[in-house]
């Protein structure tokens, strides 16, 4: 069935269709009527709606800016007829893509990715297209493309985000610092020289995603690092999500494979780059919400940890104490028949606070008994930890929660250099177990590998793919302890051979008794 747009015949589902309700024309949508021939038909009461991806042919023909002319690809998610409050996600292309030819949009990143291989998305998304120079000289052509979306789609104001790759990162950055209170957070990758550092204090409590390639050659890794510094070190409300890449440079792979394709890339919280971006809103009860909800779906302790973060921080309210009761609901249910333990290795300055066990330089070779367990009780599980070299603080962490883990836990770590088996001792006979290990090490270099190399129960993991800053973890579920109650970590940096090394900041043991 087809229904005319004014110029053209489309199909009926084609959100560019629209009919008069006597005063304003309106998208079509699932649900109305139209007159074919001899009766009244309802459109599409029984067919769902797919995901629809489109360079022209909606409100106005994709253009958001009148003034220059400019279009967008739009993105509407399964289901979507215009008319849900929805999230949008606003992705800024590279420097390469601008023109006048909307079909260059497609040529890299998130665009791209979702026209070869149909990838599903939970928001709305707005591509549009730059049409010379900068993204950072044309701040405004974002705000157009925000507006025409707002005024064609009924967009959750609350929840706006922003993406973007190489320039289009620049332009992120720009737009978030020219209103730091606009945008629920942001993700970029490889982004050009640029203000963030200096006003880390500006945009410390936007959560953001930071990927950068330590082979690129077109972007200073430096300013990317010292932006990442900064952030950490402005402790805001939730700490960047940051992830260095040995093998990355300023291309596709970078971009692609370790953000935009949910197939590939590297998943925060074990959420894709969206999904992680959807938990977060301006209104701050919402996205505390949704951080419980996502815990309660996973029981997973650590986030459930990251979600008592969150709570923690609202102002007391009817809502803060409803999700604290859903919280302690939670907690019980993933303490039973469990016992969760944190070790910190600091020194006695480092972390401020918590339930931990910290791992002090004198500790090395030496076996640590009583450990507690995150509620602060004392267990009968004791740990023994190989000689190591020690560092300094470790520059470039923040005194803030990662993971939900105490404050303060990554400002140190120790160094792991060559091959040692750290033992936990006094488990129960052949306890099954869960170890989540935190691995550190900042470093800029492209000519080396830094991280940590684990063997647990038979199984090898690395932190290879994370080089810079405290954002991703190793874990090991089900492995057991061996008869006498002992479980035995070999623990490496990743190329001992190279003397490189390894940082190694905490320990998360779970026994399941």
């Amino acid at each position: 069935m087809k229904i005319h747009t004014g110029s053209a015949w489309a199909d009926a589902l084609d959100r560019s269709a629209k009919v008069y309700n006597g005063s304003a024309w309106l998208p079509l949508k699932a649900g109305d009527y139209v007159r074919a021939t001899t009766a009244w038909r309802q459109i599409g009461s029984t067919t769902p709606i797919p995901q629809r991806f489109f360079g022209t042919g909606g409100p106005d023909d994709n253009v958001y800016d009148a003034a220059s002319g400019q279009r967008q690809w739009t993105l509407l998610p399964g289901g979507d007829n215009g008319t849900e409050l929805l999230p949008l996600l606003v992705f800024l292309h590279g420097v390469d893509q601008g023109g006048s030819d909307i079909n260059k949009v497609l040529e890299d990143g998130l665009p791209l990715v979702i026209s070869e291989t149909g990838q599903l998305m939970k928001c709305r998304g707005a591509a549009p297209q730059l049409p010379a120079g900068s993204w950072t000289e044309h701040l405004d052509l974002i705000d157009s493309c925000i507006a025409y979306n707002i005024s064609n789609y009924n967009v959750d104001q609350n929840r706006i985000y922003l993406c973007g790759l190489s320039d289009g990162a620049a332009g992120v950055i720009a737009k978030v610092i020219q209103q730091p209170t606009r945008f629920a957070a942001y993700a970029i990758s490889s982004p050009p020289s640029n203000g963030m550092a200096a006003n880390a204090s500006l945009i410390k409590d936007i959560p953001c995603i930071i990927i950068q390639g330590l082979q690129d050659q077109r972007v200073g890794v430096g300013n990317v690092a010292a932006a990442v510094d900064a952030l950490a070190a402005a402790n805001g409300r939730i700490a960047p999500q940051t992830q260095f890449h040995y093998d990355g440079d300023h291309s596709y792979r970078e971009w692609n494979q370790h953000m935009f394709d949910f197939a590939t890339a590297t998943n925060f919280m074990s959420l894709t780059f969206e999904d992680w971006l959807l938990l977060h809103s301006l209104d701050r009860v919402q996205e505390a919400g949704n951080y419980v909800t996502y815990a309660e779906g996973t029981q997973d302790y650590l986030h459930y940890l990251a979600a008592k973060h969150v709570v923690d921080m609202l102002p007391a309210s009817s809502d803060k104490t409803a999700l604290e009761a859903r919280l302690s609901t939670l907690q019980t249910t993933l303490e039973v028949g469990k016992t969760h333990l944190v070790l910190a290795f600091g020194t006695s300055a480092n972390p401020a606070t918590g339930n931990y066990t910290r791992i002090t330089a004198t500790d090395t070779g030496t076996t640590v008994n009583a450990l507690v367990d995150t509620n602060g009780n004392p267990t009968g599980i004791s740990f023994v930890c190989q000689y190591t070299q020690w560092p300094a603080d470790l520059p470039g962490a923040g005194p803030g929660s990662y993971h939900g883990l105490p404050g303060g836990v990554f400002l140190q770590s120790r160094r792991v250099y060559a091959s040692n088996t750290w033992n936990f001792t006094g488990l129960p006979a052949n306890a099954t177990c869960r170890v989540d290990i935190f691995p550190f090490y900042k470093t800029e270099s492209g000519t080396a590998h830094y991280g940590i190399t684990g063997t647990i129960g038979g199984v090898t993991k690395n932190s290879v793919g994370d080089v810079y800053n405290v954002l991703d973890y190793l874990t090991w579920d089900g492995v057991a302890a061996d008869g006498s109650g002992v479980l035995s970590m070999a623990l490496n940096a990743q190329y001992p051979s190279s003397s490189n090394d390894g940082g190694l900041c905490a320990i998360m043991l779970t026994i399941n008794s």
